[in-house]
């Protein structure tokens, strides 16, 4: 199977893979990622260094006929994407799929400007640094199969996130109409605060490079905002360093005990360990404490709870 890789630079490169897992070659899950025999990003197998650092988007715990998934970052936008499979609802799990309960951490479900940022050419020097280092920002990839001449081209991760103008991929899930099962879903946000983007200013890391370099000389403006003060700018609202608030939450009101933005000591929550060589400092919501602790507690809280929202599909 042969993956053409399509940047926002125009950059193409070319991965032959013969096996299942489409585009493992060192790709982030800003960058496309599947386990799949066609390229469909059904599942994010490679950890997203900047967007979605672990290699497990959902979590099933079975029960009868359905399972209890925790949906981490991106993986909540692709658990949220199953409904709409044709063979979702069937006999075999009486008609109401295989999701009984969703809960997502940090999920981008209204997608991030960081996202959107990534993909601009007065970001090319962000984005091709961020690439040499092993963090590709892929815009789409063109699939070809043994099933017929032509290429199938599908949009990359960080083109899927894409908030202005919103991707295809989060319109599918966030128009109403589009599908006939919502699923119940509890959110759960991370905030950070200036004590997590302290580390910006550190001239030995990787963001305080791209800053210097991008940002001072070549004017990248996602580069010059690479500082503990201009950070929070590209959001205009609280996040967690990678996706805003607002979408974290789906644009709903926080729930009891699911913003988490003090860990006790006086520090927020990063969205992921990937982003702390570029100086961001932890925690984050993937670490042990309070955001696991909350998980468990939600897996096992009555889906007729109100933390738990009907999101569409």
């Amino acid at each position: 199977m042969s993956f053409t890789v399509q940047t926002a630079s125009n950059v193409v490169s070319l991965v032959q893979h013969t096996g299942k897992d489409a585009g493992t070659a060192t790709s982030s899950s800003l960058a496309f990622n599947a386990n799949n025999s066609a390229g469909s990003a059904e599942s994010n197998r490679q950890s997203d260094k900047l967007l979605q650092v672990r290699p497990e988007p959902c979590k099933c715990r079975s029960g009868c006929s359905a399972s209890r998934c925790r949906g981490t970052q991106h993986g909540g936008d692709i658990t949220r994407t199953l409904p709409l499979q044709l063979t979702f609802l069937g006999s075999r799990n009486f008609g109401q799929g295989n999701i009984h309960k969703v809960i997502t951490i940090d999920t981008p479900h209204l997608g991030s400007p960081l996202a959107t940022n990534l993909l601009m050419s007065q970001n090319n020097c962000v984005r091709n640094l961020l690439a040499f280092g092993g963090m590709p920002s892929f815009q789409s990839v063109q699939v070809v199969t043994s099933m017929g001449p032509g290429a199938l081209t599908l949009p990359a991760a960080v083109g899927d996130l894409v908030d202005s103008p919103t991707s295809q991929a989060l319109l599918n899930i966030n128009t109403a109409g589009q599908g006939s099962h919502p699923l119940p879903t509890a959110l759960i946000a991370g905030i950070v605060n200036s004590t997590n983007l302290a580390g910006l200013a550190n001239t030995n890391t990787l963001g305080f490079a791209i800053h210097s370099y991008c940002g001072t000389i070549l004017s990248n403006p996602l580069a010059v905002n690479l500082t503990p003060t201009g950070w929070p700018t590209v959001f205009g609202e609280e996040n967690d360093a990678i996706v805003g608030q607002t979408s974290q939450l789906a644009n709903l009101n926080a729930d009891p005990g699911q913003l988490f933005s003090n860990d006790g000591s006086g520090r927020g929550f990063l969205h992921t360990p990937g982003v702390e060589p570029l100086g961001f400092l932890g925690p984050t919501v993937l670490d042990p404490g309070l955001v696991p602790s909350q998980v468990i507690t939600l897996l096992n809280t009555p889906v007729s709870s109100q933390v738990f929202h009907l999101l569409n599909p």
